[in-house]
């Protein structure tokens, strides 16, 4: 038996353009980072953020302070973000040096 309706249809283009409103919850924790890692499964991506405490050439101490665990698709829209604010910096300031050991 074949069903009349039909899926919505999504116009993406205006999604681009409609008023955002954010709002910081009264949570809101900022953060520094020095460090970065990352645990990834079939259903989401882990992003651990610290500081450097200690590195020297007999050992490195990273204390992580926050995780932010998202979907996959999130991330991807992060990558997405990340590489267009990096060549918007490295346009203006020049290029980013890579960390040693990295």
């Amino acid at each position: 038996m074949a069903e009349n309706s039909t899926s919505p249809v999504i116009d993406f283009e205006k999604l681009k353009t409609r008023p955002q409103t954010r709002n910081r919850s009264d949570g809101f924790v900022s953060v520094y980072s020095s460090s970065t890692n990352m645990e990834t499964s079939f259903l989401d991506f882990k992003f651990f953020f610290g500081e450097i405490m200690e590195a020297t050439p007999e050992k490195l101490v990273i204390e992580e302070r926050v995780a932010v665990i998202m979907a996959p698709e999130q991330a991807k829209s992060m990558l997405r973000l990340l590489d267009s604010q990096i060549k918007s910096y490295e346009s203006v300031f020049g290029p980013i040096r890579i960390p040693p050991g990295e």
